[in-house]
């Protein structure tokens, strides 16, 4: 087993909404959690070849493969008011609304971390050809690939697998992110499979970020990468 290190570059402002919070005030994560990686290399091997059956075999490899997230050195956040089309209730019609949405933007690239038991080539080749995790907002490329070990340090911590003291963390970010359920098949996850009942693939934890708040304004804060003691 070997880990691949891919340096992903954003090319605009990006989303990603914590789960449970409401679409009317949509706040953002500063990364994208692990299901919204894993799902994306999957997404993005069937639009490469073409092929679901590899889409099926890559995730049943990538769900279970150790994932680590690194953020970049520094992550700005800001606070966007914007209108929305809102369906009425029990009618078809929308109706215009007001809502909230954080946006990010990132000072450096993102690092992903994957520890692959085997095809490290193919998914390589997927890494390569990422254009979005997730969102149709989170445009990104792969500026670099390379065969190195994190620096854990750096990366996201799952409070529950790495407890810690509050005086650790009273002053980093804690927030739920998702994960996929390694115990669900392709066919759970994927939207466009007729089933009779919706399972839920996905599972949520609490995840410690390896970031400080260094300035805050009314509407944008900003963070600064700050490693976990060793």
């Amino acid at each position: 087993m070997s880990w691949i290190c891919a340096e992903l570059e954003f090319g605009s402002l990006f989303s990603y909404r914590i789960p449970n919070f409401s679409p009317s005030f949509a706040l953002s994560s500063p990364v994208p959690g692990p299901s919204a990686v894993r799902m994306s290399l999957v997404s993005t091997a069937i639009e490469v070849t073409g092929s679901v059956d590899f889409g099926k075999e890559l995730f049943d490899l990538v769900k279970k493969a150790r994932l680590e997230i690194e953020p970049p050195q520094g992550v700005a956040i800001s606070k966007v008011l914007i209108r929305r089309l809102k369906k009425k209730k029990g009618k078809d019609a929308l109706e215009r609304t007001f809502g909230i949405r954080e946006y990010v933007l990132f000072d450096g690239p993102l690092r992903l971390f994957l520890n692959i038991e085997n095809q490290s080539q193919r998914i390589k080749q997927i890494l390569l050809n990422l254009r979005r995790i997730g969102t149709t907002d989170s445009l990104v490329f792969c500026r670099k690939l390379s065969e190195e070990e994190p620096d854990f340090g750096n990366c996201l911590r799952k409070l529950e697998d790495n407890p810690l003291q509050l005086g650790n963390f009273s002053r980093r970010l804690v927030l739920p992110l998702n994960e996929i359920n390694k115990e669900v098949t392709f066919d759970q996850v994927n939207i466009y499979a007729r089933r009779s009942t919706r399972e839920k693939p996905f599972i949520q934890g609490l995840y410690v970020f390896p970031l400080i708040m260094i300035k805050k304004g009314e509407n944008w804060v900003i963070y600064e990468k700050v490693p976990f003691e060793k």
